[in-house]
Parts: C-alpha cells; structure tokens; sequence
C-alpha cells in the first residue's frame, strides 16, 4: 500500500515534468462557455408571453428567463406587477411543477448540478463544501455572464406574505424532493457565489424551465473487429456516444501487455504509446478526445483537475461518483479497467489491479498528451498530461 500512495502522489504531483513541455502549456483554462450555438424564443400559448431559450453541450434546452405565468400559488415580488415584467413570478413548489408551458418541465437537481458545474462548480449545503468554483458559475450564468443564462435576483416570497432579498439572491427550485416537507434548489447568492440548498415546499421561489426532451438511449451491443478477429463489447452512455467497455487489444507495434504476459493482454488490453493509439482503433471508431472524456465522465460525477484546458477541480472527494459509476459494477456499463501503466524506462508500474491510465487524441505540446487516471487507492477518476512515450490503455469511440 506504502509504495501504491508513492505512486499515485508522484503523479499527481509531477504536473508534466516527464512531457518536458511544461512552459508550452496556456496560463489559463480554455474558454467553458456551453453555449452550442443554438438558441431561440418560443411563445407560451396559455398567455401569449414570449420567451428566450438555449441548447448547451449537454443537449438540455433551458430557459434563459425566468417563467411569468400567473398560477395559483404564484406572486409578483411585494405583488407589484412591475417586479413580474423584471424577475418573473415566484412560485411554491407544488405550484411550479404546473406552471411550466405544455413541453417544458422544471429542472432536476442534476439537472442544475450539471449546469453549476459546466460554468465552475457550487457551494453544497448539505456536505458544507464547495465543489469546483461557485463564483465563477455565479458570475457566468447571472444576467450579463458570458453563459448566456440570465438568472435574476428575484428575491423569495416566506409564508405569511413576507417578501425577502429581491436584488440580492435568487433561488430557484428543482423538481427533486429532499423529503416530504423539503426541495432542493440553486440560489445565487448577495455574496456573489451559487449554491446548492433545500427549501420548505411552502415558500414561493423563481422557476426556470427546460425541454422535455428523452435522455440518450442506453443501448449496447457488440462488433468484431475484422483486422485479428477479436470481439468488443459497447454501451451508448449518457453522452450519446457508443462507447467499447473492453481496453482495445489489437497488436501494433509499440504496444505491450503488462509485464509482457499475455495473460494480462486478454484481461487488461494492450498498453500503447500516445502516437501508438491514435492509429489502433478499428475502423469506424476513434481514441477520443480530451473534451470527450471530460464530457463523458462529468455525465457520472466531476473529474480532479487542477491543469489547464478544462474547469479546475482540486477536490479529490468530487471524482468518486464518477469512479462509482464508471468501475466495472458501475451503474454506466462503462466497467473500467485498471491495467497500470508501461513506464518511459521500459519498466512497468505495480499497479495493475490498482490503477489504469486511458490515453486521450488530445495533445497539448510535442511530448505530453492528457490522460485520465482511474485509481481504486482514492475511488477517484483524475485529469492529466503525461508524457506520450509511456504505455497506457485505450478506449475507442464512435459518435
């Protein structure tokens, strides 16, 4: 065990010195603006209110104002209409899950999570942590924020008619019941950060809406790969994409299996160098990129990350549902090997069984590629680059 936690804090605290490129790395993260380009108005039929919409990465539809429809159960902020036309209605929470236009839904407490996350993280009530950064999601998606999203400070109504914070926090509901007299919702907060709370069903908050649209179809199946014969298992995750849940175990050259046993190649796959991998998937399917792995696992939790290209996360705790579910026994299907790593020096490392590290297309200078380390010693899913010379998994894709 001693030597296994050796192992894991040298990676992690290695921040690409084997790449030797370290200075080629950006200062700062890439952009996370979600938008897909694609965004429009539609009109709600019972009243004739026009309203914003947008499509983000995740294919969610949301809208990017806050719902107006005059229910029962629902108030102008200190029942001035003017604060209607400005914020939107305030709604219990039995009332908003009605309100929504024929189409539309509240939002899932996941739902919102995502989203917090696409734009830097949340603070989490109910653990008293702060996942990713909650002041930067509450700058991005408050009205003005480049994430397009607009949330308003529409204060909340308390029972008894007592209107509070209009101007300082906007709270808004999710459709997920904490228990019977509880709901869990998403305020941005007078102190400038979002987070993550439950709230009495009986106060009035705003709403916001999405698409009721299906989630992506779980489908799975096999193929065989006609260049040796062998045959790939595949499952259709929440991202859309079909995924192999097998490590690839084609022979090319510079490729090995763990400790040059065999054995090991029939349980684990092969392990390939960076420019090995980009050539060793079968036809019709490709190693996928950095955002592709980034965007596959944030569907099951959020991976460590403290380097550039993505959100930085220095949480170890925030990677462990992504571990959970992505593990072989997982709720995904993906079933994630752990078959360590061929090191630079022709060595392999003692991990097998404890660790897998998955090559990802994406490079970031002439020596390093990102690569996402699996590691069962912390039940936790981490982003890195490492150098393109080592040995490492695969898994292939296909749209």
């Amino acid at each position: 065990m001693k030597s296994q936690l050796q192992i894991f804090f040298l990676i992690i605290s290695m921040n690409f010195v084997l790449a030797g490129q370290t200075g080629i790395l950006p200062d700062e993260p890439s952009s996370i603006i979600a938008l897909d380009q694609d965004a429009g108005t539609f009109t709600d039929t019972r009243d004739g209110q026009t309203y914003k919409w947008a499509r983000y990465k995740d294919s969610t539809i949301w809208m990017v104002e806050n719902l107006n429809f005059k229910s029962e159960d629902s108030w102008c902020y200190d029942n001035n209409s003017d604060n209607c036309a400005k914020y939107g209605r305030l709604y219990t929470w039995q009332a908003a899950k009605e309100a929504c236009p024929s189409g539309w839904r509240l939002p899932t407490d996941d739902e919102w999570k995502k989203m917090a996350n696409a734009y830097g993280g949340y603070y989490d009530w109910s653990t008293l942590k702060t996942i990713g950064d909650s002041k930067e999601s509450y700058k991005a998606l408050l009205q003005g924020g480049h994430s397009g999203f607009s949330a308003q400070v529409g204060g909340i109504r308390q029972t008894y008619n007592v209107f509070q914070n209009l101007g300082e926090h906007g709270s808004y509901w999710s459709s997920t019941e904490e228990n019977s007299s509880e709901v869990w919702n998403f305020e941005f907060r007078i102190y400038k950060f979002l987070g993550r709370y439950k709230r009495d069903k009986s106060l009035a908050l705003s709403c916001r809406c999405v698409k009721s649209t299906p989630p992506p179809l779980q489908h799975a199946g096999t193929f065989t790969d006609t260049r040796d014969g062998q045959t790939y298992q595949w499952v259709r995750l929440k991202d859309g994409k079909k995924w192999m849940i097998q490590n690839l175990n084609f022979e090319t050259s510079d490729s090995w299996c763990f400790n040059n046993e065999y054995k090991n190649c029939r349980e684990y796959g092969r392990l390939y160098t960076w420019e090995a991998a980009q050539k060793a998937c079968p036809d019709g399917w490709r190693l996928p990129s950095d955002e592709e792995w980034w965007t596959m696992t944030g569907y099951y939790g959020m991976a460590y990350n403290k380097e550039p290209g993505q959100q930085k996360n220095d949480s170890l705790d925030s990677g462990k549902a992504a571990f959970s579910a992505l593990k072989k026994g997982g709720e995904s299907g993906f079933s994630i090997l752990l078959g360590s790593m061929r090191f630079i020096d022709e060595k392999f490392i003692d991990s097998l069984g404890q660790n897998g590290y998955y090559w990802t297309s994406s490079a970031y200078s002439t020596s390093g590629a990102w690569h996402y380390v699996f590691t069962r010693i912390y039940a936790n899913v981490i982003r890195q680059g490492f150098s393109k010379n080592t040995g490492q998994s695969c898994r292939c894709l296909q749209d």
